[in-house]
């Protein structure tokens, strides 16, 4: 791989992603596979419906996706965890910029 593709070449091989021996025709570097379930930040996530809401602790810091294949979209934000009805609350910038209602299902990890 190029240097200056080694931080991401890096991050995907720690994710299980491995070398076919294909290569990219833009870029010249190797193309990299794996299977949806062997890589560990997704063996790792949860599947919640959210609540969309203002004025809120969210106390906690991670990944939230729009699992939909059609609408898949990701972001680093805030948000809460209610245990006891085992939701996620959001706010509603965060649940606009995925494309998430009330009551969707989000992927948190």
């Amino acid at each position: 791989p190029h240097p200056n593709s080694m931080p991401a070449y890096s991050l995907l091989r720690k994710q299980n992603f491995r070398p076919k021996g294909l290569m990219d025709v833009l870029d010249g570097g190797p193309c990299l596979e794996t299977k949806i379930n062997s890589i560990p930040i997704v063996k790792s996530a949860k599947l919640l419906p959210i609540e969309i809401k203002r004025n809120i602790n969210f106390d906690r810091f991670g990944f939230i996706a729009n699992p939909s294949i059609q609408s898949f979209a990701v972001a680093k934000e805030n948000y809460a965890f209610d245990k006891a009805k085992r939701t996620i609350f959001i706010s509603a910038k965060t649940a606009k910029a995925l494309g998430l209602k009330p009551d969707s299902l989000a992927q948190v990890n």
